[in-house]
C-alpha cells in the first residue's frame, strides 16, 4: 500500500464524488482542497478552489445568481476562460500548509494538473507534500482535460512545466495512479474507502500496513 493515492480518467466519471463519499466521515482528521465547479442558471462558468475545513462546506457544485457572489480562479466571461492565479496560489498554499501543521491524517488535493503546476511557489510545496509522511489523496488532470482548458484559455501551444510536474508526480515512488473508467467504478469506490480507511487507522507516521513499497 503506497502512501499516496491519485484517480485519472475522463471528466464527469465521478472520481470527485468518490472521494468526497470516503472523505466525509472523517472530516476532522482531512485536510487540504477541492474544486467546486460554479453554475449561474443552468451553464457552469466558473471554479473556485475551497480549503477543506468541514463537511458542511464540502459541495462540488454551487449555483448563484451571479459570479461576482465568489472567488473564482478560473471564471468565464463571453465565451472566454481567464486565470487568476493569485487566488489559486493563495487557497491552495495555505490549505496545504494548514493540513501539515495540523497534522491531517489524509491532505486531498482535488483536483491538480491545470494551469497552477506552471506556478514555483504552489509546485514546490507540492512535491515536498509527497515526500512527507501524511497521506495525499486526489485527482490529476489527464493531458487531454488539460489540453481542453489550454484551448479556452486561448493557450494553444499547452504548458510544458505542468507536463514536466504530472510526469514526476506519477512516477513519485510514494504514488500510486488509479485509472478511472466506467468499468471500474466499483472497484474504484472500494479502493478509495479502504485507503482512507487504512490512513485514520494508521498511528504515528507509518501506514497500516508499515511500509512504503
Amino acid at each position: 500500500m503506497k502512501r499516496h493515492l491519485f484517480l485519472e480518467g475522463d471528466m464527469r466519471l465521478g472520481k470527485s464524488q468518490i472521494i468526497r463519499q470516503a472523505l466525509l466521515p472523517y472530516g476532522e482528521m482531512s485536510g487540504g482542497f477541492f474544486v467546486q465547479r460554479i453554475y449561474v442558471g443552468d451553464r457552469y462558468q466558473a471554479f473556485t478552489l475551497n480549503s477543506l475545513e468541514d463537511k458542511e462546506k464540502y459541495v462540488l457544485e454551487k449555483h448563484v445568481q451571479s459570479i461576482s457572489e465568489v472567488e473564482p480562479f478560473l471564471y468565464c466571461t463571453g465565451n472566454r476562460w481567464k486565470v487568476q492565479k493569485e487566488i489559486f496560489i493563495k487557497t491552495g498554499l495555505c490549505a496545504l500548509k494548514r493540513a501539515k501543521a495540523e497534522g491531517k491524517k489524509i491532505i486531498l488535493m482535488d483536483e491538480i494538473g491545470g494551469v497552477e503546476l506552471a506556478f514555483p511557489e504552489f509546485t514546490n510545496l507540492l512535491m515536498k507534500v509527497l515526500d512527507g509522511y501524511i497521506s495525499c489523496l486526489g485527482v490529476l488532470k489527464t493531458s487531454r482535460n488539460a489540453g481542453k482548458m489550454d484551448q479556452k484559455l486561448g493557450n494553444q501551444k499547452g504548458c510544458f512545466e505542468r507536463e514536466e510536474v504530472l510526469e514526476k508526480i506519477k512516477k513519485h515512488p510514494k504514488v500510486e495512479l488509479l485509472l478511472v473508467k466506467e468499468e471500474n467504478l466499483q472497484e474504484t469506490l472500494f479502493k478509495v474507502n479502504s485507503f482512507v480507511r487504512g490512513c485514520m487507522n494508521a498511528g504515528g507516521k507509518s501506514m497500516v500496513r508499515g511500509a512504503d513499497r
